[in-house]
């Protein structure tokens, strides 16, 4: 290249501000992302954690006679719960920091 093609390309402004505009618009969008998909992956797993402790609590419990002969049955009682303000049935999302050695 000769030197006035050099300064030609040197001095060229013609669309350095587009492609910063679309720079900063793309590290916006992925900074907003970060935290819209970790609130929806909690909500995923509250949301999976409500359908386990209500599988868990169905009764399905029965007993029925035919003349003189009775047959039934007793669930057992559930075990997970789902306290306000808690995990989702026991499901944390955070991890201990593991120790290097």
């Amino acid at each position: 290249m000769s030197t006035r093609g050099v300064e030609q390309f040197w001095n060229d402004q013609q669309g350095g501000t587009e492609v910063s505009l679309y720079l900063l618009l793309a590290v916006i969008l992925c900074l907003g992302a970060i935290p819209g998909l970790s609130t929806v992956r909690n909500f995923i797993v509250q949301e999976f954690g409500d359908v386990a402790v209500s599988l868990e609590s169905l009764d399905q419990s029965y007993s029925f006679t035919v003349g003189t002969t009775t047959n039934q049955y007793a669930d057992p009682p559930t075990e997970l719960e789902d306290p306000p303000d808690a995990a989702p049935a026991c499901i944390s999302l955070s991890e201990k920091a593991s120790h290097e050695r």
